[in-house]
């Protein structure tokens, strides 16, 4: 996942915005989960699903799916760099992203 953004003192808060550019899609565990290996289908001198794994992602990660995964993936990032203990509380406010 890739974010561009700034960082601002707010006090006893760190205010930080970013965008989330791209999904980080894990595109070995994707084709395991839509049961597809290419280097086996290539080697058996066939094709592989490439429309239906296409389907598959889409429906994965379209919509809805795709923000509460962007979400997460956000989330996540904040709190590595933050360095965040599992009982810090995270609070979302029109405009930022309050830890404390």
């Amino acid at each position: 996942m890739q974010s561009s953004g700034e960082s601002h003192d707010c006090g006893s808060h760190a205010q930080v915005r970013a965008r989330v550019r791209e999904l980080d899609i894990d595109t070995s565990d994707e084709l395991h989960r839509f049961g597809l290996n290419v280097n086996e289908v290539l080697q058996a001198g066939k094709l592989p699903e490439l429309d239906g794994f296409w389907k598959h992602l889409e429906k994965t990660y379209d919509g809805d799916a795709g923000r509460e995964v962007a979400f997460a993936q956000a989330a996540k990032a904040i709190i590595n760099g933050f360095w965040s203990k599992p009982d810090s509380e995270i609070k979302r406010t029109s405009n930022a992203v309050v830890l404390e």
